[in-house]
């Protein structure tokens, strides 16, 4: 014996009034994500689209921003000194090269400011919503402005 299905009742929408527009904060997530798109090609740009571990020209995804130390601390992140163009067989498929990068970073820069650097990327870096925000304000305008505020702010 089979059961009939009764007539379900017709549904009407609820009527929903016009929502106001609501003004979204940005998460940091989303702000770091967006500064890190405009760092990574400011760095791609001002190293003119070479790889800086093996002199490869490249565009899109085959170039990269490569960091000379883990990003896990933050503190790296986006530091100009530290992150280089690099193509992506440098960069993925041998994790960063890191053995020419140093070489490279110490004869462009000099050991006391490799050191120094080392000595930076053992810190732990908790970024606030405001300071990433004055970080993007300042690459909007250029790369030169956002430089002389990293280093002013952050130390290079």
């Amino acid at each position: 014996m089979r059961h009939r299905r009764t007539p379900m009742a017709r549904r009407t929408p609820i009527k929903r009034g016009k929502r106001p527009n609501r003004v979204r904060k940005s998460s940091l997530a989303a702000e770091k994500r967006g500064l890190w798109r405009q760092f990574a090609t400011y760095v791609k740009e001002r190293d003119g689209y070479q790889c800086f571990t093996c002199d490869k020209y490249a565009e899109g995804a085959a170039m990269h921003a490569g960091h000379l130390f883990t990003r896990a601390k933050g503190v790296m992140l986006f530091n100009p000194k530290a992150v280089h163009a690099q193509c992506a067989s440098c960069n993925w498929m041998l994790r960063g090269n890191i053995p020419e990068y140093v070489s490279r970073f110490i004869a462009k820069y000099g050991i006391d400011e490799f050191k120094a650097l080392v000595a930076k990327a053992r810190e732990t870096k908790q970024w606030t919503l405001q300071e990433i925000q004055e970080l993007r304000a300042a690459i909007k305008r250029s790369g030169a402005d956002y430089e002389l505020l990293y280093a002013e702010r952050y130390g290079l």
